[in-house]
């Protein structure tokens, strides 16, 4: 595979909402590259199971939407499918069944920080709807390859930076609001 375009850009895995704990502020997410994202992407899968160790390691920051307005950290993240996630969060995930059950994904624990207004406003959004979504960012390279989802076809990226946040979304908060 050739890179056809060396410069690093941002993008963005599409993710969902699965669970959160209102006493401990803690939400759990699922992030796959394995779907094609709104910008027509996919990325390779290989590519995050090698920055996975260092994203474990040094963790990811939870910002309000894309804006860089840091509310939380990560707690844990780990790798899954699709089919096992449905297993655990049977009600939370029912728009995974339109996609194979062997889809690769992220699940992550993350904690929202008390103290700050912009918190407060994060977490009560998330608990009443309105934050419905998430974004995993980094920084990623094209490739010259399509890949497919088995619903529709996208270019493949890679990463070889651990440089991540989780972008909480939803209707009028950033952009791709909308969860798995």
């Amino acid at each position: 595979m050739s890179i056809t375009e060396s410069v690093m850009r941002n993008v963005k895995l599409k993710g969902g909402l699965l669970d959160f704990n209102d006493d401990t502020r803690e939400f759990t997410v699922i992030v796959t590259s394995e779907v094609v994202d709104s910008q027509g992407e996919i990325v390779d899968w290989e590519s995050i199971q090698a920055v996975l160790p260092k994203i474990k390691e040094r963790g990811y920051a939870v910002n309000y939407a894309h804006f860089g307005v840091y509310v939380g950290h990560s707690v844990d993240i780990w790798e899954s499918t699709f089919g096992e996630v449905m297993k655990e969060y049977p009600e939370t995930v029912s728009t995974l069944r339109r996609y194979k059950p062997d889809i690769r994904c992220l699940v992550g624990k993350n904690k929202i920080h008390k103290g700050a207004e912009i918190d407060d406003i994060a977490w009560e959004e998330l608990k009443s709807g309105k934050i419905n979504g998430v974004s995993f960012g980094g920084t990623f390279k094209e490739l010259n390859k399509i890949s497919c989802d088995g619903l529709t076809c996208g270019k493949v990226i890679t990463t070889d930076r651990a440089l991540f946040e989780l972008a909480l979304t939803g209707e009028g908060i950033g952009t791709n609001g909308i969860g798995i």
